[in-house]
């Protein structure tokens, strides 16, 4: 971004875009799916393949949806069993019971 002088915006339109095959988009389009694989690998979920970054196919594009609701329903599992966890120790009322502090829910004052 800063040897190219573009922002944020402009460079993600780029990665997005499979027809921007530049050597610095390829890259880091690579890195992205690279971090992808090691988030994946630190939840244990090896069995899970990162779809292309840049979908360019109605399979590339099949792939990234398949991706995206695998993941969404291993975490909402995820996140529900730890809530059962944390229900079971008695920690869930105590983080609602912070929460509600004064019964202002939401304020810091």
């Amino acid at each position: 971004m800063i040897s190219s002088g573009r922002g944020l915006t402009v460079t993600y339109n780029a990665l997005k875009d499979p027809s921007v095959v530049t050597e610095e988009v390829m890259h880091l389009r690579q890195l992205h799916q690279q971090l992808d694989r090691a988030v994946l690998a630190s939840y244990g979920w090896h069995d899970v393949e990162v779809p292309p970054y840049a979908p360019a196919t109605e399979r590339d594009f099949k792939a990234v949806t398949a991706f995206e609701d695998e993941v969404t329903d291993r975490l909402y599992v995820l996140n529900a069993a730890r809530a059962k966890e944390e229900a079971r120790q008695g920690r869930h009322a105590a983080k609602a019971a912070h929460r509600n502090l004064n019964g202002r829910q939401g304020s810091l004052l």
